[in-house]
């Protein structure tokens, strides 16, 4: 099951990827002349027909149908274990996990900036979207931390719920894009031109080193659960911290850092992300100590 849940998380960030391709559709392919706002209306539709679809949609019996199981490593299961473990949950989930690539795909389509204030308010879209992203991991730590989800609490919501509560939030936004986006109608712009001067931008050093440094591992899940024993509740916690350093970084550089050197500020960053991480990592990893 450790592989399906690798490539569900993979599968759900993985529109992040295309975002260079959605700002290509955009430029080059304008919706009766508006290369914004029409735009942004598809992505959102798209995001909130998905979130109903799956608010409609039965859950399914979970993989461990025992919560206990959850903390026994595969190699030490009995023939009793196996028994009633569900290894059908992985085919099930399929459904959903394309269904949350389609409203990620949504998503992104409408991470968009008026051009002419592009880059100048990025990080204050930034520190206001991860004000959210809090928000939703408070709500899945303390709402899905029960002993089915690998947690400790006796309460918890299902999957079809937490669909209908983000399609509920997530319905507004449409006729607030609508009515409040306010964009002139523009010509497209040249394919041709725009794939060269893309092509220009990728052979910079800044652009393809930063492409592969986000090359990484995909078993901080089985990790997690089985070296580490992280409940879902202390996972939630420490991504709201990083988050809150994150956006904290974000709006000390909005603030006092747009004249930075940004050499120096990626060589400083990255040091004391490998130590942060480093330390904790190699811990776990000698088994010196393995523990939330």
């Amino acid at each position: 099951m450790d592989s399906e849940v690798t490539t569900a998380s993979t599968l759900v960030i993985l529109p992040w990827s295309f975002k260079v391709f959605y700002s290509i559709l955009s430029d080059c392919v304008p919706l009766w002349g508006y290369r914004r706002k029409v735009w942004m209306l598809v992505g959102w539709a798209m995001c909130l027909t998905m979130l109903i679809v799956m608010a409609a949609s039965p859950a399914g019996d979970p993989y461990y149908t025992v919560p206990s199981d959850r903390g026994i490593d595969p190699a030490d299961y009995t023939p009793e274990i196996e028994a009633r473990i569900n290894f059908d949950a992985g085919s099930q989930a399929g459904k959903y996990v394309m269904l949350m690539l389609f409203a990620a795909i949504g998503y992104v389509l409408v991470d968009r900036e008026p051009v002419e204030k592009r880059g100048t308010i990025q990080s204050a879209i930034y520190a206001v979207r991860t004000v959210f992203v809090i928000i939703g991991q408070l709500l899945v730590g303390f709402c899905f931390n029960s002993e089915a989800y690998g947690g400790q609490f006796d309460f918890s919501l299902n999957f079809p719920l937490l669909m209908t509560i983000v399609a509920v939030i997530t319905a507004p936004i449409i006729p607030i894009t609508w009515f409040f986006i306010k964009e002139e109608k523009q010509s497209k712009v040249s394919f041709r031109k725009y794939m060269s001067e893309l092509w220009n931008l990728i052979q910079k050093r800044a652009v393809y080193q930063n492409v592969f440094s986000n090359i990484s591992y995909t078993a901080s899940s089985p990790v997690q659960s089985y070296k580490v024993g992280v409940t879902p509740i202390n996972n939630t916690i420490s991504e709201i911290i990083s988050n809150v350093l994150f956006m904290g970084g974000i709006m000390a550089t909005s603030k006092w850092g747009m004249h930075w050197s940004w050499r120096k500020m990626i060589l400083c960053t990255g040091i004391f992300v490998i130590l942060a991480d480093g330390i904790t990592t190699f811990l776990t990893i000698w088994n010196l100590f393995r523990s939330q």
